[in-house]
């Protein structure tokens, strides 16, 4: 009887498992040999698309949906796709592209204005000022702060990258600040700001941002926003004792700053050490009255 049962429950689990549709790579393969046979049609390129995103290969699926538009040009759910893929896999030479495609399709898109607006701030101020003015009109608008660094910058022979950057960080727009920064990184390599600012916004993002940060540090800049940079990236990724000595670093160069007393406050209270952080969240508040405590401690860790 016990034979039988388990029997049984071995044949419904294979009708079970049977029943079940293949897996993508599965799926995919039957595809690709039936365009290897009669060639490639929008369908199956879409079909094609969707599979190898499902296997995680992000750069084959934005081939795919390309290809796609090449046979199909006016399909806007496709066009739609893969720009939305690859703004949010930073794809940004396919998305520069992409978006172009889907504003010749639906010139007033918000989304497709806003994002392609964003994509050229840091290199093309006046043609991204265009695209961000036609989001805000059709119901996107973009931090207003930016409007007004872009136009601030937009003549400007340098700086631009930079400062737009510097906004984008303040509205969590993490991967448009990391394309800024690299630019302005490209544009005068060693500038310790820019590649502090690529290392911090890529541990924001979960990504490794070392090798930015010991270049900037490397140069010897004796600038205090350098060290803020620095401590910044260190708390984002949990090293508070290191982001403490940034931190210091950067209120020996400073001292006055109100800011950077705020943020020794903050890693002193992260480290668990709250009479010494609270010192310093008074300091902060004096020197932002413009006043300051006569019995400042040691700047040491």
């Amino acid at each position: 009887m016990r034979a039988a049962a388990l029997l049984a429950a071995a044949l419904f689990a294979g009708t079970a498992a049977a029943a079940q549709p293949p897996a993508p790579a599965g799926q995919l393969y039957p595809i690709l040999a039936e365009a290897a046979r009669t060639g490639w049609t929008a369908d199956r390129r879409r079909d094609a698309a969707e599979l190898t995103l499902a296997l995680g290969d992000v750069d084959a699926a934005l081939a795919h949906y390309e290809a796609a538009l090449l046979i199909d040009p006016h399909d806007e759910i496709t066009a739609r796709r893969t720009a939305e893929l690859a703004v949010q896999n930073s794809r940004w030479d396919h998305a520069a592209d992409a978006l172009r495609r889907l504003i010749a399709l639906l010139p007033d898109d918000p989304w497709a204005n806003l994002h392609l607006g964003l994509l050229l701030a840091p290199a093309a101020p006046h043609d991204s000022l265009a695209f961000l003015r036609r989001a805000a009109q059709t119901g996107m608008a973009p931090p207003a702060e930016l409007i007004e660094t872009i136009e601030q910058f937009a003549d400007a022979r340098t700086g631009l990258p930079l400062a737009v950057g510097a906004v984008m960080t303040d509205a969590a727009l993490y991967g448009y600040a990391e394309r800024a920064f690299e630019l302005a990184v490209a544009l005068d390599p060693d500038t310790a700001q820019a590649l502090a600012s690529v290392a911090l916004v890529r541990a924001i993002q979960g990504k490794d941002g070392a090798p930015w940060l010991d270049q900037a540090l490397s140069l010897g800049s004796e600038s205090a926003q350098l060290y803020v940079a620095a401590g910044l990236y260190y708390r984002a990724v949990g090293q508070d004792f290191i982001s403490l000595e940034m931190f210091l670093n950067a209120l020996s160069r400073d001292p006055l700053n109100p800011e950077i007393n705020a943020e020794v406050s903050t890693t002193y209270g992260l480290l668990g050490d709250t009479a010494t952080a609270d010192f310093w969240a008074q300091q902060a508040q004096l020197l932002a009255r413009g006043m300051r405590a006569p019995d400042a401690p040691p700047l040491e860790p």
